[in-house]
């Protein structure tokens, strides 16, 4: 991978994910707008891989991040990019409640990158 690319582990601090610019802004990504903080608000609860004592606060840094992540990974598959968005978690501005590692909130992760996708047509 081009080490330049904003997904590449060795450019973490210039990674759009981590700076906070977002999808379609000045980075050409998805912007999480109060949109898609409602949206997945209200979805919350209908996710079936969350714990039952969970709450939206503890999960929203991870729909937005895989929300942002869509925009940069283009047409790629999950499987081809989970391993350059895992270690990329840890240093993610948005996280907010959500300090926990990456087997915790993947699967948050994978439904805010798949509803991002579906919104652009990938």
């Amino acid at each position: 991978m081009d080490p330049k690319h904003p997904l590449d582990a060795t450019n973490i601090s210039a990674s759009p994910l981590i700076t906070g610019e977002g999808l379609m802004g000045q980075g050409g990504s998805l912007q999480w707008t109060e949109g898609s903080d409602q949206f997945w608000h209200d979805a919350f609860e209908t996710r079936t891989y969350l714990p039952a004592d969970s709450t939206y606060e503890q999960y929203r840094g991870a729909y937005r991040y895989g929300h942002e992540a869509a925009g940069k990974t283009g047409s790629r598959e999950w499987v081809e990019v989970e391993a350059q968005l895992a270690p990329l978690w840890e240093t993610y501005e948005h996280r907010g409640e959500a300090r926990a590692d990456w087997h915790t909130v993947r699967d948050a992760v994978r439904d805010g990158w798949e509803r991002a996708r579906r919104a652009l047509k990938l």
